[in-house]
């Protein structure tokens, strides 16, 4: 028993020795979907200045250009900086290669492809755009929460009388700030918020860089590799309509005679081996991610709302507080604390383990109904006072023994 008790001493009260100031799904959004997109932005980045994003094969049907063709390097330069082509499908058919056949004249079934260019940008950015909530709620924190529970990598709560000093200093903080939190819960819920919105404009981004192909780009393709062949609606993979790995290019000249000389390419894209597999795994995970922030912002905004309605069970749900606190001391709670402090003690929990977590709440109950008492006894001596004042001045009587006791010699 005594070697057990000794290992509960050096177990940590918070969880992390960093103070954290949101959950972990909030950094679902700013450490690990930036991190995969920066990683994904070096390797198409790397791709690209130090691979062969490109591959052109061209022919001609100029004379002038069998006998003087356009250098390979040109042709490769100029159809990747002036985007490559393919031809819409409309019978669906059978191709040999997606998107490549003999031109008939007709501009309305071509689709142009240059979103290559921009794809490691567009990670990049959509990166940045997920981190800035979480550095904007930073900014505004303050380090207030590091102060709040004085926890750094040189101090730690780690015996039993400075934990409930310390709880005891929190708690009574927060209840005298009573009606000052409110700018710390509403940054807090902005930046919920905010995550929420950089996952939806991170795949708003995506749709319009594709061209309108991203919104359906998961679902066709569960459709493509569930279904057998002689099932399938598309006979070509869609990842292949919307990531060719071959399209044409067309590269205009001047003949000897100042006549416009069309050279014809058929370009391979090597890179859309790895666009093609970047971005089907962002759409799965853009997909879950937002779910996952729709839903917490729905719980955190849960908790606002059940915070004011004063529901004990709901507030017991919605906080943790299952076990160690009675129903006359979540009264107490509930009538004492508004919506912004529980926000902060929801900010704290996130510190805390379920253990210690229980202790703070068992602090907060005591420090709310240690201070309810201490006013309910000046209350009541403010009304011995004045009950004594009124029986004064209804007769007098009082009032003149204490004047006559103030002589020592009568």
């Amino acid at each position: 028993m005594e070697q057990l008790l000794k290992h509960l001493e050096k177990v940590k009260i918070f969880s992390y020795e960093k103070v954290r100031i949101d959950s972990h799904i909030c950094e679902l959004h700013y450490r690990l979907t930036t991190l995969i997109l920066f990683t994904l932005t070096m390797i198409i980045t790397i791709t690209q200045l130090f691979g062969t994003p490109i591959n052109c094969i061209q022919s001609s049907s100029g004379s002038s250009s069998k006998t003087h063709p356009i250098p390979e390097k040109v042709m490769n330069t100029f159809c990747f900086t002036q985007s490559t082509f393919t031809y819409i499908n409309e019978s669906r058919s059978p191709l040999t290669y997606p998107g490549i056949r003999i031109s008939d004249g007709n501009t309305e079934y071509v689709r142009y492809h240059s979103y290559y260019q921009w794809v490691p940008i567009l990670l990049f950015i959509q990166a940045m755009t997920l981190m800035t909530p979480h550095y904007l709620w930073k900014d505004k924190e303050g380090g207030l929460m590091g102060k709040l529970l004085k926890t750094n990598e040189h101090y730690m709560l780690n015996n039993s009388i400075g934990r409930i000093g310390q709880f005891s200093k929190v708690s009574s903080y927060i209840i005298k700030r009573h009606g000052s939190w409110d700018g710390y819960a509403y940054c807090y819920l902005i930046n919920i918020l905010c995550n929420t919105g950089a996952v939806f404009l991170n795949i708003y981004s995506t749709e319009l860089l594709l061209g309108g192909y991203f919104k359906y780009l998961g679902n066709e393709f569960v459709n493509y590799l569930w279904n057998r062949d002689e099932h399938r609606v598309k006979p070509t993979n869609p990842l292949d309509i919307s990531f060719p790995k071959m399209t044409k290019c067309t590269f205009h000249k001047y003949g000897p005679s100042g006549t416009i000389e069309s050279v014809d390419a058929m370009c391979i894209l090597p890179l859309n081996n790895f666009n093609e597999k970047i971005f089907i795994f962002l759409w799965f995970w853009y997909l879950i991610l937002f779910c996952i922030s729709i839903c917490y912002s729905f719980v955190k905004i849960n908790q606002g709302i059940v915070t004011m309605s004063k529901n004990m069970f709901l507030m017991r749900r919605s906080f943790s507080i299952q076990r160690g606190v009675k129903d006359e001391d979540m009264k107490v709670l509930l009538s004492r604390l508004d919506t912004s402090q529980w926000f902060v003690i929801d900010i704290i929990r996130i510190n805390l383990s379920p253990l210690y977590y229980k202790n703070f709440i068992e602090s907060l109950v005591e420090e709310v109904t240690n201070k309810k008492l201490d006013n309910k006894h000046s209350n009541n001596n403010n009304n011995i006072v004045i009950v004594a004042d009124t029986s004064n001045m209804a007769n007098g009587q009082i009032g003149n023994d204490h004047r006559g006791n103030t002589d020592p010699h009568s």
